[in-house]
């Protein structure tokens, strides 16, 4: 008869190496370990609760646990709930696995409400059981109280083994005590220094560290013992960018190969899964396979529901009509990302019309299958089957708007992700998905203090002290777990090559003088960069120089021109020679913009019905001039509030003799034999002296020769300076029209001669700059 075994593995990555080793015979029975503990029990006449009900309990609970807004400051509107609800189902979830009650956290060495506030969360959680019991489900949490073990599993295996690749809970542990005496149960672990706590809380017997061990539970005997002490050879490097750990990743890849390692061998263990998505640029070759695929928040499909969802939430209009991008002056960021994959007009002014309204599932599904057009991914309709089917069955008994519907299905997908496929043999995998895995060569990137192992964020409801008191799990611990996970990688391997980030004063992680190992210096930093010049697109960087003819007083001179000129000659020649269209600016870019334009109308009409500053005449031009500039109410309300200073500041003026003279006032005139033009903000008059004011939404600069130039317009005995419409500052300039009047000489002694117009150094203004592109100024990657 043959022996009927089930094997336990921590990842499915687990299971797959595993199998790999039988050929041509019948393959044993398989699972992971969090499949095997939810089949081991199960609670009579009660169902498994779906993810879509549970949130629905969990927020009715949160809405009849009295003062839990108040005290805990813990919202119950529903998306305010939907962002911070992982808070509360994680708390619970701890507190349920590790057989510890709320009353249990209760302690002397907290703030004053502590208890209070515990009384609030018991009160919460007891009114969640309730409401999932009510309904007829149990879930995780729930499952702890009142189980039974499903025997008719357990018995069915002759024999069972556990792959324990971490820590097991306290509920786990209590599940394995039970089923040890209904079959043979054995646990396969590796003993460290990090681990003891939790091995002797699996058995009472005697075990030393540094071996891997095979436990028969059933009889409490250890039927094998091994060494670990596997000797690596580890090589570490620091690097300056983390595109020059990409370069690193494969030249060790190519060396490990080289030495005879198989390519299928090599793991690379990312510290940082989001540093996948660099190295999946600089993978020319197809040399990686990524194990944790790549995250479906980065589908075109996710981008474009969210952004849809998003809009309709802030009842935003949305421009979707075909001739936008040609003719609008300038853009909206998601109404040009919408227009741009042709979103159906008629479609979203219908989910505007609808979106608070009750939710059917069919209308629900014409949306998803317009983005899944739109999108043109084809594996994206398979994933989605599933969180759909959720839906459909929780909609056809239960009632939510489509506002609602939609935030719950981004919920549901934004933690999938779309499997890796056709890459080559290399794996790239997170430490956890490494858990259980050995490998010939091992590469570890951004070994770094602050991400190996990752420090534990502070969660809503606990601190260290109160786990320590509790017996909870503690940070240290939690820490020591994954010091574990590398060094079981570590150790396992043959090769293994660490890199670490040493940019800024950074440093490498700490957790390094565990192990013996040798500098890497074979190759240097530049041998690194020069790595990729010969893969992949090339972008010609080359400087490309503006070589022209140019008189630059052909026609009158604006200080706007000149400016220009002075701040990057390269934005000149593209403006004022090439006469490119600048590029189209998004609203964002604009407002600021926009403000200060309104501003400055405001003031135009306010001083044109009255010489004397009246706060209620601006109030009223401000407001006539709120639509053509797109001003909102806020925007209105703080313009408002801060010229209340205006109208102090006008009135010191009024009293010191200054009259206003005029406004928007445009000059031509000449200085040094040439000729030039403007608009003077304001000119004030006191009697025997002019002032120029030049209105400034963010202060002045001080060392521009915008007010000189202004003085040589006016051509008058005159004072001038910045207003800063912002703190009511006044800036006098430093310049003075004779520093006008050098520049001017200096173009005069160029102008009509071979001019090579150079890109500025001053690389701060090129982040406004319309021409960004074509100078190829803004082709920069932030890595290196």
């Amino acid at each position: 008869m043959i022996k009927k075994e089930l094997f336990v593995f921590t990842t499915a990555r687990s299971i797959r190496a595993f199998l790999e080793k039988f050929d041509n015979e019948i393959l044993p029975k398989t699972t992971t370990i969090n499949a095997f503990f939810k089949e081991c029990v199960y609670q009579p006449n009660l169902v498994e609760c779906d993810e879509i009900n549970r949130i629905l309990f969990m927020q009715k609970a949160v809405v009849k646990t009295k003062n839990l807004q108040v005290s805990l400051n813990f919202p119950s509107e529903f998306f305010a709930f939907l962002k911070n609800k992982e808070y509360l189902f994680s708390f619970f979830k701890e507190l349920a696995i590790s057989k510890k009650d709320i009353n249990s956290l209760q302690t002397s060495d907290t703030y004053a409400q502590y208890d209070e506030h515990l009384s609030i969360l018991d009160e919460l959680l007891s009114n969640y059981k309730f409401e999932l019991k009510n309904a007829g489900f149990y879930d995780d949490i729930t499952i702890v109280d009142e189980y039974k073990i499903n025997e008719n599993f357990i018995k069915d295996n002759d024999e069972i083994t556990i792959y324990i690749d971490g820590i097991l809970s306290e509920f786990e542990l209590e599940i394995l005590s039970c089923i040890k005496t209904l079959t043979t149960l054995k646990l396969i672990f590796k003993t460290t220094k990090f681990n003891h706590k939790f091995i002797k809380n699996i058995s009472n017997l005697k075990l030393k560290q540094g071996k891997e061990y095979c436990l028969n539970l059933s009889t409490n005997e250890v039927e094998s013992e091994q060494d670990l002490s596997l000797k690596s050879e580890i090589f570490v490097r620091g690097l300056a960018s983390q595109s020059m750990q990409c370069a690193y990743i494969f030249e060790k890849i190519s060396t490990f190969i080289n030495s005879g390692i198989k390519a299928q061998n090599i793991a690379v263990i990312l510290p940082d899964e989001g540093f996948s998505e660099l190295l999946k640029l600089y993978d020319f070759n197809n040399m990686l396979n990524f194990a944790m695929g790549t995250p479906f928040t980065k589908t075109l499909f996710y981008e474009i529901f969210s952004k849809v969802v998003l809009n309709l939430k802030e009842d935003k209009a949305l421009n979707l009509e075909q001739d936008y991008i040609n003719k609008a002056k300038n853009y909206d960021k998601d109404t040009l990302f919408l227009n741009s994959v042709n979103f159906d007009k008629q479609l979203y002014e219908k989910l505007k019309i609808n979106f608070y309204k009750e939710a059917k599932f069919d209308e629900f599904k014409v949306l998803v299958d317009e983005i899944l057009q739109l999108s043109n991914e084809p594996k994206i309709a398979k994933i989605l089957e599933n969180p759909l089917y959720e839906i459909e069955i929780f909609m056809q008994n239960s009632t939510l708007s489509f506002s609602q519907i939609y935030e719950i299905f981004l919920m549901l997908i934004s933690g999938l992700s779309v499997e890796h496929v056709g890459g080559g043999k290399v794996s790239v995998m997170g430490i956890l998905e490494s858990r259980g895995m050995k490998f010939d060569g091992v590469i570890i990137p951004n070994f770094n203090d602050e991400l190996v192992p990752k420090r534990s964020v502070n969660e809503l409801f606990l601190n260290s002290k109160v786990r320590e008191k509790a017996g909870l799990i503690s940070y240290l611990e939690r820490e020591n777990l994954q010091r574990t996970y590398y060094k079981n990688a570590i150790l396992s391997a043959q090769k293994v090559a660490i890199c670490y980030d040493n940019s800024d004063e950074k440093l490498h992680s700490r957790f390094l003088s565990e192990f013996e190992y040798k500098k890497d210096n074979e190759y240097s930093d530049e041998d690194y960069l020069n790595l990729f010049k010969s893969g992949g697109s090339q972008l010609n960087l080359d400087d490309d120089k503006l070589v022209f003819e140019h008189d630059f007083f052909a026609s009158s001179m604006s200080f706007s021109r000149l400016d220009t000129y002075l701040k990057c000659p390269r934005k000149y020649a593209y403006a004022y020679i090439l006469k490119l269209s600048p590029a189209k600016p998004l609203d964002e870019d604009e407002k600021a913009k926009n403000l200060g334009s309104a501003l400055h109308k405001s003031l135009y009409l306010t001083y044109k019905k009255d010489i004397n500053f009246s706060l209620k005449n601006f109030e009223n031009a401000l407001l006539s001039v709120k639509n053509e500039f797109g001003l909102n109410d806020l925007d209105i309300c703080m313009a408002l509030l801060n010229f209340k200073k205006f109208a102090n500041l006008m009135s010191e003026f009024e009293a010191a003799g200054w009259v206003f003279k005029d406004g928007e006032l445009k000059v031509n005139s000449k200085f040094c034999d040439i000729d030039i033009h403007g608009y003077l903000d304001r000119l004030d008059f006191n009697g025997t002296e002019y002032k120029i004011i030049d209105y400034k939404l963010s202060g002045g600069d001080k060392n521009s020769l915008q007010l000189p130039f202004y003085q040589a317009l006016l051509d008058k005995n005159c004072q001038s300076c910045y207003l800063n419409l912002t703190t009511m500052q006044l800036v006098s300039p430093a310049k003075t029209t004779r520093d006008l009047q050098s520049v001017i000489e200096d173009l005069k002694n160029i102008s009509n001669t071979q001019i090579t117009f150079e890109r500025t150094t001053k690389t701060g203004i090129c982040n406004f700059c319309p021409y960004t592109l074509i100078c190829k100024r803004s082709v920069q990657c932030k890595t290196f």
